[in-house]
């Protein structure tokens, strides 16, 4: 097995005599959110043609974990760490399993950049993918200048734009992150815009995105959270910002059945008055003066530095986690 994690969502439509891979297709969260129908793959009529399936539509997601990814830790197993007990790392140098695999599972459901290319004087640039479609990861990123992507946008910097193109009808994302947060693309969405509660990053009203490795990126949130691809991560699971994500992505997530209040912003003078109580059925409001049995949850999470929090009297910020 490859040292290495990864995670992949494949859509299939068959006319029972070809198969066509839809590279931007979303079959998989599509089916989950909305209960869209599937055809199941029969193994012995893939035999038997070939390996194009039956007439139909197919989606499948897959998880893949390697192994040895990180150093050999007394009571870790083929250098991983496995914790399924907290929301924050528990291990020193070996990689953390359970963490791991939540991470490559949002890659799984929809955590992912769309691709296509184009071509002009012997160059292939990037572009966002012409087949995207609304609820797409894609669509939900703005570059460094403060447009949002569009079906077959070409990606490119700032000092490297084709030839016949201009900044305003490109993806901008410079290769170098600098102060003022250029470097970056951006998520943005309603319910992350509800969870940061008025906070920023770089000024933006957007979360940050990985922008240039060897290619551009794009899919993974450059906080101190778990869908990062920074080499360290605060947690093994999702904090609240990252479940509005997976909201803006069309799922149906009661994000406060797992946190009373979130705190993103800086410099704050806060007195908290959110309780962290157990949901209604509807997952729509907190039953009053009743704990939350949802493991792994968390009352108050601060995430911004320096702020001042108080907690108001005769509330209820217990988590079972």
């Amino acid at each position: 097995m490859k040292q290495n994690a990864g995670a992949a969502s494949t859509s299939i439509r068959s006319d029972g005599a070809n198969k066509n891979i839809l590279t931007a297709g979303l079959f998989v969260p599509e089916q989950i959110q909305n209960g869209k129908s599937l055809s199941v793959l029969n193994q012995e009529y893939l035999e038997a043609h070939g390996n194009t399936p039956a007439a139909g539509e197919y989606g499948f997601s897959e998880v893949t974990i390697g192994k040895y990814m990180g150093a050999a830790r007394e009571g870790a197993e083929l250098g991983w760490w496995v914790d399924t007990d907290t929301v924050l790392p528990t291990n020193e140098q070996a990689a953390d399993f359970v963490g791991t695999f939540r991470h490559e599972l949002g890659h799984a459901l929809g955590i992912s950049l769309k691709k296509g290319e184009y071509k002009v004087g012997g160059v292939t640039y990037q572009t966002i993918h012409p087949d995207v479609t609304e609820n797409s990861w894609s669509l939900h990123l703005m570059d460094q200048t403060g447009k949002m992507a569009k079906p077959g946008m070409v990606i490119a910097t700032s000092n490297n734009i084709p030839a016949g193109r201009t900044e305003n009808d490109c993806f901008i994302v410079d290769r170098t992150i600098a102060a003022n947060g250029n470097g970056y693309a951006y998520f943005v969405g309603p319910n992350v815009t509800d969870a940061l509660g008025g906070a920023t990053f770089f000024g933006r009203n957007a979360l940050p995105v990985n922008g240039w490795e060897t290619t551009f990126e794009g899919s993974h949130l450059q906080t101190t959270g778990m869908m990062s691809h920074r080499v360290y991560s605060n947690y093994t699971s999702f904090m609240e910002v990252e479940l509005a994500v997976m909201q803006d992505l069309g799922y149906k997530i009661d994000r406060k059945a797992y946190f009373g209040k979130s705190i993103y912003g800086n410099g704050g003078t806060i007195t908290n008055t959110q309780g962290y109580f157990a949901r209604n059925r509807n997952g729509t409001a907190y039953l009053e003066n009743t704990y939350s049995a949802v493991p792994l949850g968390i009352g108050l999470h601060i995430y911004g530095s320096d702020n001042m929090v108080t907690q108001a009297a005769n509330i209820m910020t217990r988590g079972t986690g």
